[in-house]
């Protein structure tokens, strides 16, 4: 959920919906921003202790979304549904 540094990086989510591919160095630079355990939960608040952390909770209607596909599938008895059918 602290991913938001690193997806700014890359440059998701902008209107032209083109990012570009950060290097190596600036991906190594994100990380210490990307922690979701150093988050601080007290009494209904959230708290980043490290200046530039921030929260992107837009993964989580996609997980809940695969997590049900994944579901639907094994209940079907689908072997391989990782793997594109073109």
């Amino acid at each position: 959920m602290t991913v938001a540094p690193l997806v700014s990086l890359w440059g998701f989510g902008l209107p032209s919906g083109r990012g570009q591919i950060p290097s190596g160095e600036a991906i190594r630079e994100m990380l210490p921003l990307v922690d979701y355990r150093r988050m601080i939960l007290n009494e209904g608040t959230a708290y980043l202790p490290v200046k530039c952390m921030a929260v992107d909770l837009g993964g989580i209607a996609k997980g809940y979304v695969v997590d049900g596909a994944f579901d639907l599938c094994q209940e079907a008895g689908v072997v391989c549904f990782c793997t594109p059918i073109f």
